[in-house]
């Protein structure tokens, strides 16, 4: 009798032992996901906002719920911030993440790497005529946000990182305008830029490129830009001029104004800290020229220098 009963507990202890193995499921088929925090200078408050996007001068969009993968594998791009790309990478997991919580710090990227802060500010230098500024803007489709690709090479091996605020979760890249007076709710110029030299509005874009190591070499920069399809840019507008400087303070979107790039943070002057020129985006040889307009608005720039110089910059 006893060598029944324990023979019985011992039959239940193994089909328990197998039931709980096939609850638990398989961990490796499980997609997981590695956030690190970038902060900004101290007095630069992170904070949420509400989804939407609009001009200051038509609103345009609407909240959107974005899907994207996760991390490559096997493939030839790396993704901080990034769905699929035009390199061909094979992802595997998924991750969806809307606006609802959005910062104006910027998050991911590789803790043990040293920072690398791609800010540029926009302003208009030449005006073709009194309405004439350049727009360009997500118009509610997640695609369309401002994105960075950065291409580079390590030991051999070419990758590509890319850059697009909420792709993969991550909140490292910020397109954004400031106009004075500012709109009621900042995120109504969240992944839009606006630059106008009167009324003047500033354009502003900002990403976090940490992810790319110290020691490799910057292929390739490349900023893609989409221009609004009904205001974006006049088609009799062939001398516009915009000038991209790097900007000299850490902003964050969701304070940002004309006055100040953070709350309790002014800028050295209204409407934003210019440093050095960067480069110019003219309406008739970069724009017209190459075949950018309201009716082929997937508009593209090189960056390639200024990430170079970023890159020398880490040490």
């Amino acid at each position: 009798m006893q060598r029944l009963l324990v023979s019985v507990v011992s039959v239940v202890s193994v089909v328990s032992v197998a039931f709980s193995v096939l609850a638990c499921g398989d961990p490796s088929t499980e997609a997981t996901t590695t956030e690190t925090s970038f902060g900004l200078t101290s007095a630069t408050a992170s904070a949420t906002a509400s989804t939407g996007a609009s001009t200051g001068d038509t609103s345009s969009g609407g909240s959107t719920s974005e899907s994207s993968g996760g991390s490559t594998s096997g493939g030839s791009t790396t993704q901080s911030s990034t769905g699929s790309t035009s390199e061909g990478t094979t992802s595997s997991g998924s991750a969806s993440t809307g606006d609802t919580s959005t910062s104006g710090d910027t998050t991911g990227g590789p803790v043990d790497y040293p920072p690398m802060d791609f800010n540029l500010i926009f302003r208009q230098s030449v005006m073709a005529c009194s309405g004439c500024g350049i727009w360009f803007d997500w118009q509610g489709e997640d695609a369309n946000k401002p994105r960075l690709e950065v291409t580079w090479s390590l030991d051999g091996q070419q990758e590509t990182s890319v850059f697009r605020h909420g792709l993969d979760g991550a909140e490292n890249a910020f397109g954004f305008f400031i106009v004075n007076p500012p709109p009621a709710s900042p995120e109504e110029h969240f992944h839009s830029i606006l630059v106008k030299q009167s009324l003047a509005r500033t354009g502003l874009f900002r990403a976090d490129i940490r992810e790319i190591p110290p020691d490799a070499q910057i292929d390739d920069a490349t900023l893609f830009l989409h221009i609004h399809s009904h205001e974006g840019l006049a088609n009799s507008d062939t001398s516009s001029v915009l000038e991209v400087h790097e900007c000299e303070r850490d902003w964050n979107w969701n304070e940002a104004t004309w006055n100040q790039a953070a709350d309790g943070v002014p800028w050295d002057q209204p409407g934003g800290d210019f440093g050095e020129l960067i480069r110019e985006i003219r309406a008739k040889e970069d724009l017209h020229g190459a075949g950018f307009n309201k009716g082929n608005p997937d508009a593209h720039f090189d960056f390639t220098d200024y990430v170079k110089k970023l890159q020398a910059e880490r040490g």
